[in-house]
């Protein structure tokens, strides 16, 4: 028990520091690690490992035990890259539904506010607001604190100043000039203040987005925000459907990047421009997200197909 503890720690650490996850993200490979020591008892044998992936993933054709466990098969070998790559090629891998991605949907502002506007819940609108208007992922957004919300002025206009702690322990700062939705922030903002006097919460933080009314018994941090970000999932899909702007399976929350992508690169057509103000390393995961949408060759059939 000692033993698995350790290297359940050590499997966490590694996450963090090689991988770098986020911790909501780590708690889910945790979890299902943790399930995997206690129904295996032979961790050198390829076969226990494909019976628990026989389990789990094979016939559910999902595919995220079989993502933490490749990830341990790569943790536990990172320094036997023989032995590693044998493993990953033995390992079961789950069905597929298909085997073309599905197309994903890149919408204008006004179909955004559609979706937003049937969101059930008020703080889930205001997730949703600040991803139509920066290009901050659900769950940096849920990373926010109200000390990390402020005011500030530039170039003669008043803009919203918020940074979060985005994947892999990235500071990251954006700004919200638009005047509407700055003063639809501020009052959810004064509305928690006013509230955040009556509750005593030690997980919360000062974390301006995350509640206990998702939570479970754990009230483990981690759990809390992963169930925080699975409730605006939900309701997300829900708007979605609602509105009719397009099919709840093109949409989902990180599609507000994309479109802040995508709008970015129509102005501006600079590729590292780009990078950094989706807060990317390395410019090969902006040409992706440029690949996956098209768009670094849409002028090209532009221009040739306009009449002289």
């Amino acid at each position: 028990m000692i033993t698995n503890s350790v290297e359940l720690f050590q499997f966490k650490e590694w996450l963090k520091e090689k991988r770098r996850l986020m911790d909501s993200t780590i708690y889910q490979y945790y979890s299902i690690l943790k399930l995997f020591f206690i129904e295996v008892d032979d961790r050198d044998d390829i076969e226990k490992y494909n019976w628990f992936l026989a389990k789990y993933t094979h016939k559910r054709r999902s595919t995220h035990y079989y993502s933490v466990i490749k990830a341990y098969v790569r943790f536990k070998f990172q320094n036997d890259a023989k032995t590693r790559e044998e493993w990953i090629d033995d390992l079961l891998r789950p069905k597929k539904f298909k085997t073309i991605k599905r197309e994903r949907r890149h919408l204008e502002d006004d179909k955004l506010i559609q979706i937003v506007n049937q969101l059930e819940s008020d703080k889930h609108r205001m997730i949703a607001i600040i991803q139509a208007l920066t290009p901050l992922r659900a769950g940096d957004v849920l990373s926010l604190r109200r000390s990390d919300a402020i005011f500030e002025e530039y170039e003669g206009k008043k803009a919203m100043r918020l940074v979060v702690t985005g994947k892999g322990d990235k500071r990251i700062v954006v700004y919200i000039f638009d005047v509407v939705a700055q003063e639809i922030l501020q009052t959810y903002f004064d509305k928690y203040d006013k509230e955040s006097l009556n509750i005593a919460n030690k997980h919360t933080e000062d974390y301006v987005f995350l509640t206990f009314s998702h939570a479970d018994s754990s009230n483990n941090p981690n759990a809390l925000k992963w169930a925080n970000y699975m409730a605006y999932w939900r309701d997300l899909k829900l708007a979605t459907k609602k509105s009719g702007v397009v099919d709840p399976k093109y949409f989902s929350t990180h599609d507000f990047k994309r479109c802040i992508a995508r709008k970015i690169w129509q102005k501006y057509k600079d590729v590292d421009l780009l990078r950094r103000a989706l807060n990317h390393d390395n410019a090969s995961t902006t040409f992706r997200y440029l690949n996956q949408s098209g768009l670094q060759n849409i002028d090209i059939f532009k221009e040739m197909q306009e009449t002289p």
